[in-house]
């Protein structure tokens, strides 16, 4: 599962905030699902259907401590929110718009704890949030939080009212993107076994 947030404010000059502020009306945060695999020296995250995220994540191994593993990395696409539980879709979409860095660390995990590894970090370059209705706001810095999840559960089933609903589009006849809506291999929210960070 992968989290990406931007910020209407910012205590820290070398992190500016998005612009302008409250747009879209549904806010600066998307969730959506990528599967990882290596290629090469590279962790290579892309969707796959239902979802409509065109995002491919490429992750590297720069550092190792006891802290934990830095990475580096490129990212590219976009990607529209899909379903979660708390607020069903939201009408809100993640896009890069130019050359942009990825940063982060993958946290200390139990070694052949697949579920517990996650990272997070920052995607510094140009970027935007949009909506449906067009409302776009423009970023240099935004936040990310890449957490491996089993298929199935509340954050990715359809038949589960969301808990505040009003945030989304009007719904077009289909179902909700997810694994009610036919998405191979579970949910898109998990590493291959094999990918872990060594």
């Amino acid at each position: 599962m992968l989290q990406v947030s931007g910020g209407d404010l910012t205590g820290d000059p070398a992190y500016p905030p998005c612009s302008p502020v409250n747009t879209p009306r549904a806010g600066k945060w998307v969730t959506t699902f990528l599967w990882f695999a290596w290629e090469g020296n590279e962790l290579v995250g892309r969707p796959r259907p239902p979802y409509r995220s065109t995002l491919e994540m490429r992750l590297r191994r720069v550092s190792g401590t006891a802290l934990g593993v830095g990475i580096t990395g490129i990212v590219r696409g976009s990607a529209h929110d899909e379903y979660d539980y708390i607020q069903g879709e939201r009408d809100s979409s993640f896009n890069v718009d130019g050359d942009v860095v990825v940063s982060g660390t993958v946290a200390p995990h139990a070694a052949g704890f697949i579920d517990g590894a996650s990272l997070g970090g920052r995607v510094q370059g140009p970027t935007s949030f949009t909506d449906s209705g067009g409302a776009i706001s423009r970023c240099t810095n935004v936040q990310y939080y890449l957490e491996v999840r089993r298929p199935g559960g509340l954050d990715d089933d359809p038949t589960v009212p969301p808990l505040f609903p009003g945030f989304g589009p009007a719904p077009v006849g289909a179902p909700a993107p997810g694994d009610g809506a036919g998405a191979p291999i579970g949910s898109g929210r998990a590493l291959e076994e094999s990918a872990r960070m060594p």
